[in-house]
């Protein structure tokens, strides 16, 4: 089944971030992928651990979240290491118009993420700047095939395509996802045909914190770099209502929402 639609590549945010519970498994897998990401959350800790032909480094940071009236962004704020602390990313996205925002302490200033710049690395990991954006739920014109069941782990998965609907663009993912939950095990990326990233996970990292399905670990693979970054979250928590400074371009790197 194909559909053309507004939608977000809900894969990403899934395999990233957590979704809502209970999951709505009866559904259209991006439907359920949809209805299950919570207006407002904050997740106390994603950590990446990166290895590399020059070596190994980590990163770990505080992510708050915000999907509704008719925009989505998100705060990534890095704790983590000790020369990056203070360091924040800010994505927010309505109707038509996106902008990504990076503040860097040593440098004091925000800059503003835009063209190229998108699609390089983020801190040196295996993830794109354009992954945070999508880390989201980023709301893009997308076609969306659904083709059908496979066996993972022996218990039955949905896969998915998903494509931009811009005839320009040349990267395509399959996800496939959890039946229960709707959360990715494995997510390929390719570009112009060619597999350039792949997020794998196992069913063991599903887990639920107040209510709320999310993946504990996974590991995504720059094929292109050989650079691989295992990404870890802790402790999800949603909010009925966040400070707007979280979502301030001048003044989003200061918040210190959640942090306690």
């Amino acid at each position: 089944m194909r559909t053309s639609r507004r939608f977000g590549l809900r894969a990403l945010l899934a395999a990233l971030c957590a979704v809502a519970a209970p999951a709505f498994a009866a559904a259209p897998a991006l439907e359920c992928m949809k209805h299950n990401v919570p207006e407002t959350l904050r997740m106390r800790q994603l950590q990446l651990q990166t290895e590399s032909a020059s070596g190994s480094s980590h990163m770990t940071g505080t992510v708050y979240a915000r999907t509704g009236d008719g925009g989505v962004a998100l705060n990534l704020q890095v704790d983590e290491p000790h020369d990056l602390r203070g360091a924040a990313f800010l994505f927010r996205q309505r109707d038509q118009n996106e902008e990504m925002y990076l503040f860097m302490p040593a440098l004091n200033r925000v800059k503003r993420i835009s063209g190229a710049a998108t699609e390089t690395s983020f801190f040196g990991s295996a993830l794109k700047y354009s992954d945070l954006k999508a880390l989201n739920a980023m709301y893009v014109d997308t076609e969306v095939e659904e083709r059908g069941e496979i066996q993972v782990e022996n218990a039955p998965a949905r896969q998915v395509s998903i494509k931009p609907v811009d005839s320009e663009s040349k990267t395509s993912t399959l996800a496939v996802l959890d039946v229960k939950s709707c959360l990715p095990l494995r997510l390929e990326i390719t570009r112009a045909g060619r597999k350039v990233r792949e997020f794998t996970t196992e069913r063991a990292a599903i887990r639920q914190d107040e209510d709320r399905w999310y993946l504990a670990y996974g590991t995504m693979r720059d094929l292109e770099t050989q650079v691989t970054t295992r990404i870890q979250m802790k402790e999800l928590r949603g909010f009925d209502k966040m400070p707007v400074s979280l979502w301030n371009p001048s003044l989003f790197h200061q918040a210190a929402f959640g942090k306690k």
